[in-house]
């Protein structure tokens, strides 16, 4: 392999990717080999622990999947899983990054983008919204790509956090009056919004604890690059 641990201290502008405890460098042109052996490539925003790619991956060995998160160390067991012989998925990549900053070799390359139950600043990115971030969602897929954003509804709801993280009051007319015009803006059509009662429609660890006791309700938007 041409990938390269990095150095403590060592700064890098080339894809940095988790296999097991360790962040290493891959070069461009050995993504390329990668993503070449694939029919096409799925890119998880916000993957948290890696376990929605890997699982996808599993599910799709045709697809390159690939999870993005700055906290790579959330990944480094999803990465020795994916690495083991009984568990292995060489079809996923666990790529330490973000949507504020996103690594140049992914740009222009995502078929299809799911991003799921987002907090945070990303959260509030994608309903505020922040345009600089629809700008690099965007610029991550290829034209036509689908893009699935599930939403926790509880954080709307609760008023202690609505408030905590800045969230603005969220529903249909929201969704159509305001995030519309702005996603078209950046070359994303909203093409469908849908509540999603009780239970959560995606499963990740991160989904879990949202819900965890509870019985609280999502929506699931599907998103267009156009």
């Amino acid at each position: 392999s041409k990938a390269k641990s990095l150095s403590r201290g060592e700064t890098a502008h080339l894809m940095k990717i988790v296999r097991g405890d360790t962040l290493e460098e891959l070069g461009s042109a050995e993504f390329e080999k990668t993503a070449a052996a694939y029919d096409k490539l799925w890119l998880d925003i916000g993957t948290g622990d890696g376990s929605f790619a890997y699982q996808q991956a599993r599910s799709h060995p045709a697809v390159l999947c690939v999870g993005l998160d700055p906290a790579w160390n959330n990944m480094s067991r999803m990465a020795s899983r994916a690495a083991r012989r009984k568990t292995a998925a060489t079809n996923v990549l666990f790529v330490q990054g973000s949507v504020e900053d996103p690594p140049t070799e992914l740009m222009g390359r995502a078929d299809f983008i799911s991003i799921n139950y987002p907090w945070s600043g990303l959260l509030r990115a994608l309903v505020a919204p922040q345009a600089a971030i629809l700008g690099n969602v965007r610029a991550l897929a290829r034209a036509g790509a689908g893009i699935a954003v599930y939403l926790n509804l509880h954080v709307f709801q609760d008023e202690g956090l609505k408030e905590a993280l800045a969230l603005p009051a969220f529903d249909a007319e929201y969704v159509g009056n305001t995030l519309g015009p702005a996603y078209r803006e950046k070359g994303l059509v909203i093409e469908g919004f849908k509540l999603c009662s009780d239970k959560l429609p995606v499963k990740t660890t991160w989904g879990s604890r949202l819900s965890l006791n509870s019985r609280r309700s999502s929506c699931f938007i599907l998103v267009r690059a156009v």
